[in-house]
């Protein structure tokens, strides 16, 4: 894992230069429930990030973005990236007062140590890296297609949907998986589209990949 903090005065993109993570290829940001998952949840989710997400980004080549932690979509992210049968960029953005490496002992959240590469950002609480997270998905992508996948989720998903749709970015809801996301499920605001666990797989694969930019992803 590639950890770099964000020093005083210095902006996203020189941060992201010293990381050496690849740039120009579409990125889809995943965000979620860290706590608030039920394990009926979190089984669904382990299989759409299994049989769905990671093969549409194989497919096309992307990176991923989410918010590190050792916890719920994170940590089933990371798991996934972990037995997939290609390597996957898989970056973390996250408040670097709140976190510890997976070595470290203490009350702190664990990153989760299956990352790539980890950006540590100021801030006081969750969600102060919401803002941040949305920027460096864009970027990364350097012009390539963008797309938000939201899995459950509470008020700091709702900050991290808010500025996805304010970069003009596709938000892509999973109903059925709680909270924020089934909110937004059933009644989809302009921007945000609808996925639907019940549906075929190679449909789901097709419907996010074409917001990555490639019709195919069976």
């Amino acid at each position: 894992m590639d950890v770099a903090r964000v020093e005083g005065g210095e902006t996203l993109a020189h941060a992201l230069d010293r990381m050496d993570v690849p740039t120009g290829r579409p990125v889809l940001v995943v965000v979620g429930g860290a706590d608030g998952v039920g394990p009926g949840e979190t089984a669904s989710m382990d299989t759409l990030l299994r049989e769905v997400v990671l093969p549409v980004i194989v497919s096309v080549g992307g990176v991923v973005v989410d918010g590190g932690t050792d916890s719920g979509v994170m940590r089933s992210l990371g798991l996934a990236v972990a037995g997939a049968d290609r390597p996957v960029t898989l970056v973390g953005v996250t408040v670097a007062a709140l976190v510890r490496s997976p070595e470290e002992s203490g009350e702190d959240t664990a990153l989760e140590p299956h990352h790539t590469h980890v950006l540590l950002v100021d801030g006081t609480e969750w969600g102060d890296e919401s803002e941040a997270l949305a920027e460096v998905a864009r970027l990364l992508a350097a012009g390539a297609p963008t797309a938000t996948l939201l899995v459950n989720g509470g008020e700091v998903s709702r900050s991290d949907v808010d500025h996805s749709l304010r970069l003009g970015r596709p938000v892509v809801a999973v109903a059925h998986s709680g909270r924020l996301a089934d909110e937004l499920a059933a009644a989809p605001p302009d921007d945000v589209v609808v996925l639907e666990p019940g549906w075929p797989v190679d449909v789901q694969r097709r419907m996010l990949a074409g917001l990555l930019g490639s019709g195919s992803a069976g």
